[in-house]
């Protein structure tokens, strides 16, 4: 069975918001992986038939140096998971777990459900995050935005060029 790591910040993400999307790559004949920071939601998502590993994620921090043990962690767990493809929601997930699993060549989708915090209040934390945004997206496979404006930042910061894009309705 061949099998595909979905990785976010929270296991009630994975239950709340993509349960169909668990359900629909079940169906196809995945082996559902969930890597998320330990959490309450955690048996529930089990009991969809995920397995889950737990990974430490400090969702508003900006330690470089706790940032960059995430991607060794991530490497770490993709590697010995050898998954067909590694889909990253949530801004961390998706810069950190995406760095790893290009390193280890693993097809990459991306989600962009929203800007969060680091776009909202311009700072120099902004600056950071768009470079780590077009340097962990610049080899993505797909990444879908849950709306035009989203993806038209990423176009006109630079982060998004010739990689292969579209528009979700909704993150569901």
């Amino acid at each position: 069975m061949m099998k595909l790591v979905i990785s976010l910040n929270a296991y009630w993400n994975a239950y709340n918001f993509r349960r169909g999307l668990i359900s629909w790559f079940q169906s196809c004949g995945y082996d559902v992986i969930i890597i998320a920071p330990p959490g309450e939601a955690k048996n529930k998502v089990e009991n969809l038939g995920c397995r889950c590993i737990d990974i430490n994620i400090d969702r508003k921090g900006t330690s470089p140096i706790r940032d960059f043990l995430l991607i060794i962690k991530y490497t770490l767990i993709l590697r010995k998971i050898k998954p067909a493809a590694f889909l990253g929601f949530t801004i961390k997930p998706n810069i950190y777990g995406s760095i790893a699993a290009k390193m280890l060549k693993i097809p990459t989708v991306n989600n962009i459900s929203g800007l969060g915090a680091s776009f909202i209040s311009k700072s120099w934390i902004t600056n950071i995050v768009v470079w780590l945004y077009r340097f962990s997206l610049r080899k993505s496979d797909h990444i879908f935005f849950q709306n035009q404006e989203d993806m038209d930042l990423f176009r006109a910061k630079r982060i998004l060029d010739n990689q292969s894009s579209s528009i979700l309705p909704g993150s569901g």
